[in-house]
């Protein structure tokens, strides 16, 4: 399937259809709160599964968002589980995925707590860059503000530290 940018994969709370393996591209995991604020606790792209919940047996505690387009496999949440159950090898590969995945959440929670504004913002663009294979990011200023919990210019003051730096360029909508 083809994966379009802001194209929503999974919604929180609710009983996963389909699970995505991306080729290409970048999937966030975002936690939503009461009065719409979010952040991004999660990237997932061509090394990972969106829906990993589906064969623990819960709803998603998240909303899956495509970030960067591409493509991806989907499969339905029941053939997934049916060949969970008969498979040895996928469902070995999948806990070992589930449980590397629940490791990078805890790295994000720490990252988000106590890093600042421009280790976290190095964080998201060296992950990025890996899940997406990509060193150009479709991004603006504002969806990594979203994305970092963050105002959109904090964004464009630290993304401009790094620029000055040398180790990224921006222009419109993109960071190389």
């Amino acid at each position: 399937v083809s994966l379009h940018s802001g194209m929503v994969l999974q919604e929180a709370d609710r009983e996963i259809e389909h699970v995505y393996f991306p080729e290409q591209g970048l999937v966030s995991l975002l936690c939503v709160n009461s009065v719409g604020g979010m952040i991004e606790v999660g990237v997932i792209g061509h090394e990972g599964v969106v829906g990993i919940p589906a064969i623990l047996g819960g709803l998603s505690p998240y909303r899956a968002v495509v970030q960067i387009e591409g493509q991806a496999w989907r499969m339905s949440r029941l053939r997934l589980n049916d060949e969970f159950q008969r498979n040895r090898w996928l469902r070995d590969a999948l806990l070992k995925y589930a449980n590397s995945f629940m490791i990078q959440l805890a790295q994000s929670s720490i990252c988000n707590c106590f890093h600042t504004l421009q280790e976290r913002l190095s964080r998201w663009l060296l992950v990025a860059r890996d899940a997406s294979q990509n060193d150009r990011l479709q991004v603006t200023h504002d969806l990594l503000a979203r994305l970092l919990g963050t105002r959109r210019a904090s964004v464009t003051v630290t993304a401009g530290l790094l620029q000055r730096s040398g180790l990224i360029k921006m222009s419109r909508g993109e960071i190389v």
